[in-house]
């Protein structure tokens, strides 16, 4: 292992990374930043605890389940050409729908390659010696970044950081 300097003079130990980018969630927002970063050339790998794509969408079935605001609000804006292919049948669509539009999506960029599903993320540890994260999965597997991006979402099990208040 060996150490280099940043531009402010401080040392970082040189580690061997996994991913430029490691991704907590496949739901809307977890897809979109797996697309994003990787259209800006980053090594990315996201992690789901589900067996497929959609967060809330994939999780909550119940019947009635929907939307909230108008469908068309909820759609991604970054590809004219997914806003031209997919109609939706409903203002306020339903979650079976929801889930297919968000599985099409993934599939039409290649999304998939890059998750793992039933990957259940037990701990997020940062190294400030490394500046990187290692987060440890369920199974015991370990995996390194530079950066990771929780998407997990408001209806997951949130825990609150223990920040002492000034």
């Amino acid at each position: 292992m060996t150490q280099s300097v940043t531009a402010s003079g401080e040392s970082v130990q040189d580690i061997k990374l996994d991913y430029d980018v490691i991704v907590i969630g496949a739901g809307i927002s977890g897809l979109y930043q797996l697309y994003k970063l990787r259209e800006l050339g980053l090594n990315v790998r996201v992690f789901e605890t589900g067996t497929g794509v959609g967060g809330t969408w994939y999780w909550n079935r119940y019947p009635g389940a929907r939307f909230d605001s108008e469908s068309y609000s909820y759609a991604y804006s970054f590809s004219q050409e997914l806003l031209d292919e997919w109609n939706w049948s409903e203002h306020f669509a339903s979650q079976p729908e929801i889930l297919r539009y968000l599985q099409h999506m993934a599939n039409k960029f290649d999304l998939i390659k890059d998750i793992e599903f039933s990957s259940d993320v037990k701990a997020a540890i940062y190294d400030e010696s490394s500046r990187s994260w290692e987060i440890i999965l369920e199974d015991g597997s370990k995996h390194r970044s530079r950066f990771l991006i929780a998407g997990i979402g408001l209806l997951s099990q949130p825990t609150m950081p223990k920040i002492e208040v000034v």
